[in-house]
């Protein structure tokens, strides 16, 4: 039975505990280990559902499903600080996949480059993945800042390297080439999640 524990403000104690069993069911909210509330099936937690906390607030619960199931949580209408919702989560999965797809890129090519590693250079891998995975990793660094801009540049580099894989290079057209496409797609689809967030974040009050 999975479960998660949250605060209910930044940087605060785990005091909120969130559990279910298979296929979203018996799905129940503790706070400081006492039962505030409990969803018997996954489509009531995907209407949403709301339980009142002793302190006067609102807690929300909703199940997203999609190309991945994504929990939403929710304390008077602000996201819970580590729920997969919230901007800062979605700007360090995001910064982590640009960060990996960058570094992999990089890492190859030079490995192509400077080895000549057959198995690589017989994948047609060299300068072109050299240069994209240096520049992902620049926009990684920048997106890590809360560039939107860069962020978005990012987002538009994966979707046409995705989108560009099936019509050039090695394996055009093949299945295994068409799977590397629909899984870059999903990447760039994830990393795009974190456009608003960045925009979110942006807008916070300075500390």
């Amino acid at each position: 039975m999975p479960i998660q524990t949250y605060a209910l403000e930044p940087n605060g104690p785990l005091r909120l505990e969130i559990s279910w069993a298979p296929n979203w069911t018996q799905f129940t909210v503790k706070l400081d280990g006492v039962e505030v509330g409990r969803v018997e099936n996954k489509k009531a937690l995907t209407a949403g559902q709301d339980f009142p906390l002793p302190d006067g607030s609102t807690l929300h619960v909703q199940l997203f499903t999609g190309l991945a199931a994504e929990l939403a949580v929710l304390r008077n209408g602000q996201h819970l600080p580590g729920t997969a919702a919230h901007p800062e989560t979605r700007l360090k999965n995001a910064f982590s996949l640009i960060l990996l797809v960058g570094g992999f890129n990089f890492l190859t090519g030079l490995l192509a480059l400077l080895f000549r590693w057959q198995v690589l250079v017989s994948m047609g891998i060299g300068m072109y993945q050299l240069g994209y995975g240096a520049l992902l990793l620049a926009l990684a660094y920048l997106t890590r800042r809360l560039s939107w801009w860069a962020l978005l540049a990012a987002v538009v580099l994966l979707g046409l390297d995705a989108v560009l894989g099936l019509f050039i290079g090695p394996g055009q057209g093949s299945m295994m080439n068409f799977y590397s496409s629909i899984v870059r797609l999903m990447i760039t689809f994830f990393v795009a999640q974190a456009l608003p967030a960045v925009k979110q974040l942006q807008s916070r009050p300075s500390a």
